[in-house]
């Protein structure tokens, strides 16, 4: 029997003017879960509620069997995140933005993080504001990898970017999965790139939440 690396129970989450309700997702060691939807449909909710950056009204996430909350740093530490949107700091050289997040992780690995940054053809001595779009987001799926995650968590990771950067992040994420037996939760709007990497589809339309299996294409 496959291993769940996250599970959510009966999601609900309340807002003024908006509603998450009972929402009910697993997903298992080594396999890709897409997450698709309209936009407001919660998907973001969902995502930012089992990183623990927001609390929820009821139900429950288990992340490798164990209860997240936001003060729970030794399970974040089996997580690495992409955002939708990179904020970082501009005048920042991404050497040091490395040296930074690395000390936060126990488990970094600075040899995987040489090999991709040589395969992505990263400078590091550049400042963050000289990256085009497509190496910022290239340098966050590094580092979000590099420290092993468990369950690495991608919010619209691939938008913007043009098809050939996209397909070498593609490539990159299909791989982690294979040699790092590591799970990844994937949003986004581009229904080709979910159908390349995502062994299962849960899509939500406001009113109902439900699972397509997909056959990806390699």
């Amino acid at each position: 029997m496959s291993k769940r690396i996250l599970e959510i129970n009966n999601l609900c989450k309340n807002y003024r003017k908006f509603s998450l309700k009972n929402i009910n997702l697993t997903l298992e060691e080594g396999k890709v879960l897409g997450l698709i939807g309209q936009n407001g449909a919660g998907k973001s909710t969902i995502i930012k509620s089992l990183l623990g950056l927001i609390s929820y009204d009821s139900g429950s996430i288990l992340i490798n069997n164990q209860v997240m909350t936001s003060d729970s740093i030794k399970l974040k530490h089996d997580i690495g995140y992409v955002p939708e949107n990179v904020f970082l700091y501009q005048d920042v050289k991404c050497r040091d933005f490395y040296k930074f997040v690395k000390s936060c992780y126990k488990n970094w690995d600075d040899d995987l993080f040489f090999k991709l940054t040589k395969e992505f053809d990263l400078n590091l001595d550049k400042k963050i504001k000289e990256l085009s779009k497509g190496n910022q987001v290239k340098i966050l799926i590094i580092i979000a990898i590099s420290h092993h995650p468990r369950l690495l968590v991608l919010d619209e990771p691939t938008s913007g970017l043009d098809p050939l950067i996209r397909n070498q992040v593609l490539d990159c994420l299909k791989r982690v999965v294979v040699e790092e037996k590591c799970s990844i939760l994937f949003s986004s709007h581009i229904t080709e790139d979910i159908n390349k990497i995502a062994d299962t589809v849960a899509f939500y339309t406001m009113d109902i939440y439900y699972y397509l299996k997909v056959k990806k294409q390699f």
